[in-house]
Parts: C-alpha cells; structure tokens; sequence
C-alpha cells in the first residue's frame, strides 16, 4: 500500500510519467557486489534479471547495512523504483517501473513501434536513449526494430564501432552481421591483424567463421611455416575445423610425404591417416606409398591386419594396385 502512494505521489510531480499498462511491478531479489547490484525481478509471465551499475542509482549509499531501503533507476525511458529490506548483501523487496509517456511518444515519431511495459523496461536498463537511436539511424539503419537496437546496446554495437567497420571495407553491413561481429569478438584489431597475414577484404560471412574457429595470426603463422602460407580462406577453415595443426602438417614430411597440397592433408585427417599407419604398412612391405594411394587404402579399409590375413592364406607379393583391388573385391 504504501508503495502504490509513493507511485501516485510521483505521476503527480511528474506528468510524463503514466500508470497502468505502461507500468511494470512485482516482487524483486538482489544481490550487491562492490559495484553493482545484481537484481532479479519476478513478473506474473516470467522474470527479468540484470545487474545495474550502484553509480547509475538514487539511493544506493542505502544498501549497505541492513533495513528499510528505497532507491531507484532514472532513465529516458522511464523509472524503475525499488522498495524493500537489506539483510547484509541481499535484497527481498518489491519493484515499479513506470514508462516516459514523452519517451514512448518518440519512438513512434522516430518509425518505431511503441512498447510495452516489458519492452520498455529492458530499453531503459540497456539504456537504449533517442539520441542513440537518432545515432543509428543517421548511419543508414533507419528501419531497424527495437529488438535489434537492444541487440545493439547489449553487445556494445556503437556508432564508432560501425564506423570503424566501414573504414574496414564492410559498409553497409546488416544489423544481424553488426552483433556476429561484435558476438564473435571481431573488431579492427582482429581485422588488421587478418590482413597484415594476407587475408584482406575477407567477406563479411568468411571473418565470422575465421573468429567462430578461432583462426588466428598464431595459426596463420604456424601453418605457413608448415609449409602451407597463403591458403585461401575456404583452406584454412577447413584445416581448422579438422583440427589441422602445424604439427600435424610438419610431420608427415618426415615420412617422405613432403609439400602434402592442402586437398590430401584435409583427405589424410578426414580418413584419420597418421604416422601410425604410415609406419605399420611400411613394415609389411608397403612403403613410399603416394597420397592418393594412402587415402584409397584407408577408405578401403586396407590394414596391416588385413595384409596379414593374406599373406597366412599364402596369397603374398601383391602390389599396390592388386591389394587394394582385392580389398574391394572381398
């Protein structure tokens, strides 16, 4: 009760502020960090939980100790109260968030649906401000939704970091690629260290998946003193996501199978071919085997055991050519 007459106090002091289906309340949870306050707020449809800033808060010197405490969020969008008791670092309460009538009234004049409370809310604690949006939308994304403008403010997509991706060669590029970049942690750093190694002016969809499989000036270098500089991205995507080492790439080489092309090293580990099967075939009289002839054996399933087998049935001395012909045949 008392907390609905400090509400109506409030609609009363301040006229933007409007009650019923532009307001949100329910009971709420907190935890206080040194910095922050995490908050749970549980809802009659679910729960919002998020973690604000004490320096963005009214009251927040009341939280440390125990009691009664009042403090609030002040945003554009509207005000979020918090009422309850402190035992130590937790919070039990409840809390009201009323929306900014003047606020909701922009975004419709700015093309924007006008939210609800919910929606609303979640735009002031992400401080989603008309001037971010006017920002937006003077950089070409004038027809973007609110749920991609939150998306925006929430991995940190701003007017400098799309415009440091513009000098990059990515102009123009969608909201959804804007939050994979920023997702996937690719900034002009991780740009500018792709092309200093050769991988300049990468498709937008090629850098996503270089940063998804951690592809790296690390790897990049690796492999190149490997043997295997200046693959194309489609190549080193496919090393790295068959988990192609520079180790691995250096080893069969000392097995007489030097500069692999980068198609057999993929064959050779997608069939599981090592130095292992090398070696065991060698003992039994199969050595200085081509690549192509390697990968026919393992997808044929030619093993030493195999061999073998052959030669107790007194079947010896076949080549190459008539085992693996055999094998086929079985």
């Amino acid at each position: 009760m008392r907390l609905l007459v400090q509400l109506t106090t409030m609609v009363l002091l301040s006229a933007s502020i409007v009650l019923a289906s532009e307001d949100l309340s329910g009971d709420c949870r907190g935890k206080l960090q040194s910095e922050t306050i995490e908050l749970r707020m549980d809802l009659e449809n679910g729960n919002i939980m998020t973690t604000l800033a004490l320096n963005s808060l009214e009251g927040a010197d009341q939280l440390n100790g125990n009691g009664q405490v009042q403090f609030s969020y002040q945003h554009e969008a509207g005000i979020a109260e918090f009422s309850g008791r402190m035992d130590g670092h937790k919070f039990h309460g409840e809390f009201t968030f009323s929306a900014d009538a003047d606020y909701l009234d922009q975004l419709e004049n700015m093309g924007l649906e006008r939210p609800k409370a919910r929606k609303t809310f979640a735009l002031a604690i992400h401080d989603v401000t008309t001037d971010f949006i006017a920002e937006v939308h003077d950089l070409g994304y004038s027809d973007i939704s609110l749920n991609k403008l939150l998306a925006f403010r929430i991995h940190e997509v701003t007017a400098e970091f799309i415009n440091e991706m513009t000098d990059f060669g990515f102009e123009g590029l969608s909201a959804n690629k804007l939050i994979a970049f920023r997702v996937h942690e690719i900034d002009k750093d991780y740009l500018q260290e792709l092309a200093e190694l050769g991988y300049e002016g990468l498709e937008a969809n090629k850098v996503i998946a270089f940063s998804v499989h951690e592809i790296d000036g690390t790897i990049i270098s690796g492999l190149a003193e490997a043997g295997y500089a200046n693959l194309p991205a489609n190549k080193m995507i496919a090393f790295k996501v068959h988990d192609i080492t520079p180790e691995y790439a250096r080893s069969f080489a000392k097995a007489g199978l030097k500069d692999l092309p980068a198609n057999k090293l993929i064959a050779f580990k997608v069939h599981d071919l090592d130095l292992d099967y090398i070696a065991a075939l060698s003992e039994e009289g199969y050595d200085s085997l081509s690549a192509e002839k390697l990968i026919a054996f393992k997808i044929h399933d030619v093993t030493p055991d195999y061999i073998q087998e052959l030669r107790s049935k007194g079947t010896t001395g076949l080549s190459a050519n008539e085992l693996l012909h055999r094998k086929i045949m079985d």
